[in-house]
């Protein structure tokens, strides 16, 4: 099947300086608990490239795109936190923006800082 387009163990450490590599880190500190767990990497987004009705694909897909739906909606109508966590031991340099940790696309998210509330200011007049 295209959907999955490798397996692995997630044995090596991740990469600190790649997008993610905070969730990828702590997927590998639990997976240490679980030796028999296997990750498998699924594309994401292939909702967004066709017209196939969600039914219609592998089960693996199916959970992705529910997980993307829930996480939106979690996004949606969460209580921000009062405070920012901590970074990973071992994390490269990380940009604080209000409540978020900034690790890769920088420039994006320093402009979107700056545009972002006057932006919703005029979207919800």
């Amino acid at each position: 099947m295209d959907c999955i387009k490798r397996k692995s163990r997630l044995r090596k450490v991740a990469s600190l300086e790649r997008a993610e590599s905070d969730i990828i880190q702590a997927t590998q500190t639990v997976m240490k608990d679980f030796t028999d767990l296997t990750i498998e990497w699924i594309k994401g987004h292939q909702d967004d490239e066709d017209e196939m009705n969600i039914e219609d694909r592998p089960l693996p897909v199916r959970l992705n795109i529910q997980c993307d739906l829930a996480a939106k909606e979690c996004l949606k109508n969460s209580i921000k936190p009062m405070k920012r966590a901590p970074p990973f031991k071992g994390a490269k340099p990380t940009l604080s923006l209000s409540m978020n940790m900034v690790t890769s696309e920088i420039s994006e998210q320093i402009h979107y800082a700056v545009e972002a509330p006057a932006m919703m200011k005029h979207i919800h007049r």
